[in-house]
């Protein structure tokens, strides 16, 4: 239980550093802390459903395959994305686009009880 306390504390915590750095216009970091967030659903899932956490990116794809697709081709669309932040700035559309998703998939998990 504590191990899934830690993937939801997790994801909580960049998800709202994510929202509070959309607000700011620090739109960069938002889609930073957003991805990682879109990440650590991925994890509670996985945990949830196989009772394991992923080592790396590979492992966590490999499962998604199996177990969820939707969520799996989201974080490959995204991670294309997330890559370029090393040296390019994010826009607040691009920005949206993942909070939006990542919104999406926390509302099917149920992890907040309400979504700022």
């Amino acid at each position: 239980m504590e191990r899934e306390k830690i993937l939801e504390d997790n994801f909580k915590e960049f998800y709202s550093s994510a929202v509070t750095s959309f607000e700011g216009g620090h739109f960069t970091t938002s889609y930073i802390l957003f991805f990682k967030a879109l990440v650590s659903l991925a994890d509670l899932s996985i945990f949830h459903k196989r009772g394991i956490i992923p080592r790396n990116h590979k492992q966590r794809f490999e499962i998604l395959n199996y177990i969820d697709l939707g969520l799996k081709n989201d974080i490959s669309r995204f991670f294309k994305e997330y890559t370029k932040t090393y040296s390019s700035k994010m826009v607040e559309e691009e920005c949206r686009e993942i909070k939006q998703v990542v919104e999406k998939h926390e509302k099917s998990m149920g992890i907040l009880e309400e979504i700022a």
